[in-house]
Order: C-alpha cells, then sequence, then structure tokens
C-alpha cells in the first residue's frame, strides 16, 4: 500500500496499482499529514545504499522518525508486491518468499516512506523503507535496490507519533511477545 498526495493504492501481487476504496481496511499503516520542512538535493547518480547513507548525513537529527519523498525520474528500480493474505496470517517471513519481483528503467515516479530510528524497533521497522508508485500511478511496490539520478528529496521530521491499537479478540489473544520484530527487519530487504 501506498499514500501519496491524499490517496490510497494498493499494489496487487502482479505489480498493477489501484485506488483503494474508503471501505478497505489495513492490519497495518504507517501514516503522516506530509509537510516538508527540509530539501536535499543529491547530485549525481547513486544506489540506494549510498541514498540512505547521504540522507543519514543530511538528516537534521536521527532522534526523530522521518517522512520522505523523492520524485523524479529514476534509471532502475528493483521493487516488490507479496500475495493477498487470508487468516489465518502467515508469518511475514513465509509471505516474502512468494513476492513477485519487479524490475524498471528509465521510469518517473515518486518514492514515499519512513526513516524509523532504531530506538522505536518493534513500533515499525528501524531504517528506511520506501514504497513507489510511477507518475502514471499505474504500478510500484516495496523498494529492494535503485538507482537514483540528481534525487531531489523532501523530508518532515515527525515529533508526534500516535498508535492505534485494534480492539478485536484475535488481538486480544495474540501472542505479540516472541520475536516479531525481529523478523520483520530481517524480511524487510
Amino acid at each position: 500500500m501506498i499514500g501519496l498526495d491524499g490517496k490510497f493504492y494498493q499494489i496487487k501481487y502482479d505489480g498493477v496499482a489501484s485506488v483503494i476504496p474508503d471501505s478497505m481496511k489495513s492490519p497495518f499503516a504507517t501514516v503522516t499529514f506530509f509537510k516538508p520542512q527540509t530539501l536535499i538535493n543529491l547530485e549525481g547518480q547513486i544506489n540506494y545504499q549510498q541514498l540512505q547513507q547521504s540522507l543519514d548525513q543530511r538528516l537534521p537529527t536521527k532522534n526523530y522518525p522521518h517522512a520522505i519523498r523523492i520524485q523524479g525520474n529514476f534509471p532502475y528500480l528493483k521493487f516488490r508486491s507479496v500475495p493477498k493474505q487470508t487468516p489465518p496470517y502467515r508469518p511475514l517471513a513465509d509471505v516474502v518468499k512468494e513476492q513477485s519481483i519487479f524490475k524498471l528503467r528509465n521510469v518517473n515516479g515518486t518514492l514515499v516512506g519512513f526513516r524509523t530510528p532504531k530506538y522505536m524497533k518493534g513500533v515499525n521497522y528501524n531504517g528506511y523503507h520506501f514504497h513507489f508508485i510511477t507518475a502514471n500511478r499505474k504500478t510500484g511496490g516495496h523498494i529492494l535496490d535503485g538507482q537514483f539520478q540528481n534525487a531531489k528529496i523532501e523530508l518532515d521530521s515527525l515529533s508526534n507519533v500516535e498508535i492505534n491499537l485494534p480492539k478485536t479478540a484475535e488481538f486480544d489473544q495474540a501472542d505479540l511477545e516472541d520475536s516479531k520484530p525481529t523478523e520483520v527487519n530481517r524480511v524487510k530487504r
């Protein structure tokens, strides 16, 4: 799922993006009303690891979560989507074994995501987590790798975090005391 400019899109297993109806529910989402406070211009071409390192060097602070938007033409992007799940939900490590991988070259679009500090491990994936959608809003997914040319990056430092938990019997009975946060960080890539 990707939220951009007030609309939410579901990226299906085949990579096709579609607008999510207001009636649809999501088991997990990290969202914000994006208000960019910092603009970063990275000249030249860099890979995904270099993008993350460059951002870390330019962040106003690493102690807040940051919402991030990167728009432009991307020389190369590799991204994924996972199949639809139904109860009982399988562990994420099992689900990503069936992921679909997509690669695009010289594609226009937008990456949106978050950088979450390490101390928030378990609340969200710590580090960078990006999703991509093409400019025509036809395809996208979770970013695995890429090349970024003259990246124009907008940052919103978030000092307020709100967590809404479900009030359901399933949540009440779920075993959340094990190593699930570690699992999320292991399979994120």
